[in-house]
């Protein structure tokens, strides 16, 4: 019995260090601590996104300020 509990921890393991990390880092909140992206070069300044206003790209979820900047 200790021999299958071992096997089956040394598996579960396995599969955790080979397991594939996401592409964008990302809170829980979203992408960039809820600003908006493309507002740092239109508007020169951080703006915070609107929660109504959300993209979900490989797995993060991206907050913009305006329609025009989605």
């Amino acid at each position: 019995m200790k021999k299958v509990s071992a096997l089956t921890l040394l598996l579960f393991n396995w599969a955790f260090l080979f397991a594939q990390k996401p592409v964008v880092f990302s809170t829980a909140e979203g992408c960039l601590r809820v600003y908006d992206p493309v507002a740092y070069f239109t508007g020169s300044k951080p703006t915070k996104g609107k929660d109504e206003l959300t993209f979900s790209y490989q797995g993060a979820i991206w907050h913009f300020a305006t329609s025009k900047n989605l």
